[in-house]
C-alpha cells in the first residue's frame, strides 16, 4: 500500500514569476490527509482555496506557455515546475500559501524546490494515497502540439 505523503514541517521561497515580472512568497504546510495538494491565495480578501485536480484546470488561448489553475475568480499560473517536483517528491498532501498570482521561476526547473522539500523532510500519513493509472494511450493534441501517455508498469 502507497501512503500518503506531505512534507515534515514548515518552508518557504520567494522569487519572481517568469511572466509577471512580481515578485511572490510560498509558505509550504504539512497537510491532514486527504487533503491533496491546495493553494490559498493570502493575498486575497476571501484567501480562495484552489485544489489541484481537473476541475481547477483553467483554459487559456493565446501565445503564453504556462499551466494556469483556478477558481472562481482567482488563479494561479506557472504552475508546472513546482507540481512536477511535488510528484517526483511523492508528496501528494500538502497546503501551499501564496501571496501572488504565479508561482516564482526560480532556476527555471523543479530543482530547487525539489532541494527544499528535502530540507524540510517528507513524512508519511496514515492514509493510503490515490494512485492513477494509464490503462490506455492518451492523446491530447492541440495544433501542432501534443503529449501522449502510455501504459506501463
Amino acid at each position: 500500500m502507497v501512503k500518503q505523503r506531505t512534507i515534515a514541517k514548515e518552508t518557504k521561497v520567494q522569487g519572481v514569476g517568469l511572466h509577471t515580472g512580481k515578485r511572490v512568497n510560498l509558505v509550504f504546510k504539512p497537510a491532514e490527509a486527504g487533503s491533496g495538494i491546495e493553494f490559498v491565495r493570502v493575498d486575497l480578501a476571501s484567501q480562495p482555496v484552489i485544489k489541484v485536480g481537473g476541475d481547477a484546470l483553467v483554459e487559456r488561448s493565446g501565445s503564453l506557455r504556462c499551466s494556469f489553475l483556478g477558481k472562481d475568480h482567482s488563479q494561479i499560473q506557472t504552475v508546472e515546475h513546482l507540481l512536477a517536483a511535488l510528484s517526483g517528491m511523492g508528496i501528494d498532501t500538502i497546503r501551499i500559501e501564496i501571496d501572488g498570482s504565479e508561482i516564482p521561476g526560480l532556476d527555471g526547473s523543479s530543482r530547487e524546490f525539489c532541494e527544499l522539500f528535502a530540507r524540510a523532510g517528507i513524512r508519511d500519513l496514515d492514509s493510503e494515497a490515490q494512485v492513477l493509472t494509464v490503462k490506455e494511450p492518451i492523446v491530447i493534441q492541440d495544433g501542432s502540439a501534443s503529449i501522449t501517455a502510455l501504459p506501463y508498469d
